[in-house]
């Protein structure tokens, strides 16, 4: 389906005189607000006012209360253009929501909204627009007519009636549900809460489930999720609602939804609503940890294109596993009579550790019992072994069976 925009119904202002000797010239004023919505007034507006011969007749700015005044206008028909230097924004799924119900033929746009939806900047909307928004959320890729947009006002000043301007109204192009306001984007607060810690091996494969806090149903939702790139390598996301897009960009991964048939899903409390598959780095350390955190871009959007607010979601904490036994060089080495070794553990089990000579025989047990995993030092006193070479050995007997051996020399 594709609709035409239509940008007639152009806002005329009667411009009223009190006296005739007043006549001849009148102060003009309006406001810009944004959608038309006097609650969220426009500042920092250009207004340019036109005569009939395109000839530019003055300038003026708006305040915070979105108002502009031109003083001192002759008699005529004047044209009133807006623009700003205002950074654009309150886009995001709910948007692209409420275009796919409006190209459903759902719901009816009003002229800002068309303005708006207009993304591709070619006079129409058609689902190119669409898919133009939803590449902005992916991918960060620049809307085609990315900007503002505004009415534009025909004034005749001199004849009786209404003193003031018209009101002006203007919006983001993306923006259709009007969610910018001056400052901020309107964004709903979002929460994250890691409620478990996992182990995380280098090297290895994860899946990282993401859970909503809350029972609700929704159409879309894009989300932005913060997550360590030089720790994990994102592979793959899924979720139970149906096929996703995300993309990932500096450690930062957006996935989007929508449910194109604009039918509802529900989501249940603590069910995720997505898992991230993840490859962990092969520097990840035992003493490092991770989580992944929505940010404050992420929105859920129900079956009327409304952004849902004050989220909350929950996710594990991710720890780095030690793999490998950690025994260091005895010390000193060589030595006399003593020295002492220190090793580390990876996890619980059976701990041995044995001394054996040149020839491969045991000649003394340092270790053996059940210890927990963590870091240890034992001190040896060889007083009763001849000088020459001997081999030390680290064993680990539990959910991991590791071992680990180094050589030490006695002097007399």
């Amino acid at each position: 389906m594709t609709t035409k925009i239509r940008r007639t119904g152009i806002l005329i202002a009667l411009i009223g005189l009190f006296s005739v000797a007043s006549f001849a010239q009148s102060d003009i004023s309006g406001n810009v607000y944004y959608h038309l919505n006097p609650d969220n007034p426009i500042p920092e507006v250009q207004a340019d006012l036109y005569d009939e011969d395109g000839a530019l007749i003055a300038t003026s700015y708006t305040n915070e209360e979105g108002e502009y005044t031109f003083e001192g206008i002759e008699s005529g028909t004047y044209t009133v253009e807006f623009s700003t230097d205002l950074e654009p924004g309150g886009i995001g799924m709910e948007d692209a929501v409420q275009l796919m119900l409006h190209l459903m033929g759902l719901i009816e746009l009003n002229e800002i909204q068309e303005m708006a939806a207009d993304v591709t900047g070619d006079d129409a909307i058609t689902w190119d627009d669409q898919i133009a928004i939803i590449d902005w959320f992916l991918h960060g890729e620049p809307l085609p007519a990315y900007g503002w947009a505004f009415t534009d006002l025909t004034i005749e000043v001199g004849t009786k009636g209404d003193e003031g301007g018209d009101d002006g109204g203007g919006t983001s192009v993306g923006d259709l549900n009007g969610a910018w306001a001056p400052g901020n984007k309107n964004i709903p607060d979002i929460n994250t809460y890691a409620t478990g810690s996992m182990y995380a091996a280098p090297n290895s494969i994860i899946e990282i489930p993401v859970l909503y806090k809350g029972n609700t149903s929704i159409t879309g939702m894009g989300l932005s999720i913060d997550y360590p790139d030089a720790q994990i390598d994102i592979m793959d996301v899924t979720s139970p609602l149906g096929d996703v897009e995300f993309a990932t960009d500096k450690g930062n991964l957006n996935v989007t939804w929508l449910d194109r048939t604009g039918n509802s899903v529900q989501v249940v409390d603590d069910n995720p609503i997505v898992t991230v598959k993840a490859k962990v780095s092969e520097t990840f350390a035992n003493s490092a940890r991770f989580a992944l955190a929505m940010n404050n871009n992420s929105h859920l959007v129900d079956a009327k294109g409304n952004q849902l607010k004050n989220l909350a979601f929950t996710t594990n904490e991710y720890v780095g596993e030690e793999t490998e036994l950690n025994l260091a060089d005895n010390y000193p080495n060589p030595y006399s009579t003593q020295t002492a070794i220190e090793y580390s553990t990876p996890a619980n089990g059976k701990v041995t550790l044995e001394v054996f000579n040149h020839m491969g025989q045991k000649v003394t047990t340092l270790v053996d019992e059940y210890q927990a995993a963590g870091s240890y030092k034992v001190n040896f006193n060889s007083t009763n072994l001849t000088a020459g070479q001997y081999f030390y050995k680290l064993t680990l007997n539990g959910n991991k069976q590791l071992s680990k051996t180094k050589r030490m020399t006695i002097i007399r």
